[in-house]
């Protein structure tokens, strides 16, 4: 698993250095092979322990940038049905997203049950216009997001303001909630 998580990490790497469109292709080969050797482990977790050990380990990079970030959950635990590796990552990329968009210092994380799917929102102000490029900058943190939680059942919508509008940017990531007792 250590070694396809390497090869995945280093294909985005090559896409950062403005690789050719083949070594490109060549590293979605290499994350399509990945997802074929990778075992997804479905388990029952509790999401907001998940949120909370991610922002401990983005706590430095957070306060670092004179960012914050501000997490609101429900007091209850919301378990989920899902891959705790996968989740985490998924979580990871939706945060570093709004870290990289011009937005104002002050994001908010809130997780909440909605129907039967749990949901993360992630949202704050631009300070700039949006625009496409805007999102096409940072579009690889997305792309790889909305990737692995198709491949987990989950689903990601994203809502800014028109073209050239200052406004929300929101990221919604839906997760099924675990249907088994936890004893």
């Amino acid at each position: 698993d250590n070694s396809r998580a390497l090869q995945a990490l280093a294909g985005r790497i090559w896409e950062k250095l403005g690789a050719t469109d083949e070594s490109i292709q060549g590293s979605i080969d290499v994350e399509r092979d990945a997802l074929q050797t990778f075992d997804i482990n479905q388990e029952v977790l509790e999401l907001n322990e998940i949120i909370e050990g991610i922002a401990d380990v983005l706590d430095k990079r957070i306060k670092a940038e004179g960012l914050k970030l501000r997490l609101d959950h429900e007091a209850a635990p919301i378990h989920i049905m899902a891959d705790r590796v996968i989740t985490r990552q998924i979580l990871i990329s939706l945060i570093s997203y709004f870290l990289n968009c011009n937005c104002k210092d002050d994001t908010q994380l809130c997780s909440e049950i909605s129907g039967e799917n749990a949901q993360v929102v992630i949202y704050s102000e631009l300070l700039e216009p949006w625009s496409i490029e805007i999102r096409n900058d940072y579009a690889d943190l997305l792309e790889s997001a909305l990737f692995w939680s198709q491949q987990i059942n989950a689903s990601i919508a994203e809502a800014h303001p028109l073209e050239g509008e200052l406004g929300l940017l929101e990221l919604t990531f839906s997760i099924p909630l675990a249907k088994q007792a936890i004893i």
